[in-house]
């Protein structure tokens, strides 16, 4: 029996030696990966945030200037194209402005005089709608693509234009390592300039829309899988040697304590 014994406790003791050794391995990877998701989740809504307030206050200006320019809806071009270009001038975001009666443009402060729109009395008062669009690139005067602001009443619309480079150069201050992108009604700029449209099939688990309470756009933050993976081994790398060194101590320990020789009576 003593000799069925010893090969029996020789086995149980490197068992329990090995399990003590695996507990905190297996335990500070677990940790680190929790902890790491949660500061990668954290990141991505901080950078979403962000980007958000940054938009936010770059299209308040820019609605200011819009609504400023309300008083000139209707009138005639030659009358409305100097107030228009001062504030143009005035506003570092806008990039150009122009009327429009019954969809048709005819008055634009890069080119003047657009047509011959035969325009009835001014409609009083503000405007009463705004939307915003985003324009792909396209014709030579507007061949970065364009972020549109454009505010109505009755048949009369303003619109005011921001170029999507000047965008895209707000989006990648914010972004580092996060891909960010201005959502408007289904098309999507990211912060390396291109303009795509249709649903993101991205992994929710790494990804944030977050919905502008001033203006009819959404921020779209996201971590690529490349990205997660990357960072999560970067994790581990560092905190590798800590948990190994606790893991060797542990499964020594417990493997001291079961084969150190018991006190004689």
């Amino acid at each position: 029996m003593s000799r069925t014994g010893k090969p029996r406790s020789a086995l149980a003791t490197t068992l329990l030696s090995i399990g003590a050794a695996a507990v905190p391995l297996v335990a500070g990877i677990g940790l680190t990966l929790k902890l790491s998701d949660h500061a990668l989740h954290h990141e991505n809504l901080r950078v979403g945030q962000a980007a958000l307030q940054r938009m936010d206050r770059i299209l308040e200006t820019v609605s200011e200037t819009a609504a400023a320019l309300a008083p000139t809806t209707g009138q005639r071009c030659q009358t409305a194209i100097g107030p228009m270009r001062m504030a143009v001038a005035r506003d570092p975001w806008i990039r150009s402005a122009s009327q429009a009666y019954k969809g048709t443009a005819y008055c634009n402060t890069v080119s003047g005089t657009i047509g011959t729109a035969r325009l009835p009395a001014a409609v009083p008062g503000p405007f009463t709608h705004q939307a915003l669009e985003l324009r792909r690139p396209g014709a030579r005067s507007d061949s970065n693509g364009s972020l549109l602001l454009i505010n109505s009443k009755a048949d009369y619309a303003l619109t005011v234009r921001i170029d999507n480079r000047v965008l895209m150069e707000q989006l990648e201050l914010i972004s580092g390592s996060v891909d960010v992108a201005l959502h408007v009604s289904g098309t999507y700029l990211w912060d390396d300039g291109s303009l795509l449209r249709g649903e993101i099939r991205q992994n929710p688990r790494y990804r944030v829309m977050l919905p502008s309470s001033k203006f009819d756009y959404a921020i779209h933050s996201s971590l690529s899988g490349e990205d997660v993976l990357n960072l999560l081994t970067r994790k581990l790398l560092l905190l590798m040697g800590p948990v190994m060194m606790l893991s060797i101590l542990s499964g020594g320990l417990c493997h001291w304590l079961l084969t150190r020789p018991g006190r004689q009576p």
